[in-house]
């Protein structure tokens, strides 16, 4: 299950550009998570330090990291 993330500040891929990503993979059979970050940032937002995003990265590795020792 991937992640798409998308920044409430992003000018240049806004929320609706990302959930329209995610419908369209959801109808091909691809499994993806989707999560809205606040944030006020603008588009450069992952370049800058940020709990939530951290958070969301590690819970998403850790999960992958499961997976495979399980052989899935």
């Amino acid at each position: 299950n991937s992640p798409l993330l998308s920044f409430t500040g992003d000018w240049l891929f806004p929320t609706y550009q990302s959930k329209e990503i995610v419908r369209a993979l959801h109808a091909n059979g691809v499994k993806v998570s989707f999560c809205e970050v606040e944030s006020g940032y603008g588009h450069d937002v992952f370049l800058l330090r940020n709990d939530a995003i951290e958070r969301l990265i590690r819970d998403f590795l850790t999960n992958c990291q499961a997976d495979l020792r399980r052989g899935a």
